[in-house]
């Protein structure tokens, strides 16, 4: 699925975050304008085409290779 669509994020983004953030499970930045964006889609670099690859726009931001990933929580069984 590398590389269909960027997986547009609920995080805030910011550029320096992770170099002062708490190094287990830091709660994201707030009060940013701008959203992260995760993986590339068609129009992107072979570099961009990884999960791992992080970028951002702003919320009016609207092109067609942005979506989103459905995760499905079972409960426990």
């Amino acid at each position: 699925m590398h590389g269909n669509v960027c997986e547009w994020c609920r995080d805030e983004y910011d550029h320096s975050y992770y170099e002062r953030s708490p190094v287990d499970d830091p709660p994201g930045p707030s009060g940013q304008s701008l959203r992260v964006v995760r993986g590339g889609c068609i129009e992107s670099g072979p570099g961009e085409c990884r999960s791992a690859h992080r970028s951002s726009y702003a919320l009016e931001v609207r092109f067609a290779a942005l979506g989103f990933r459905v995760a499905l929580v079972q409960s426990g069984s």
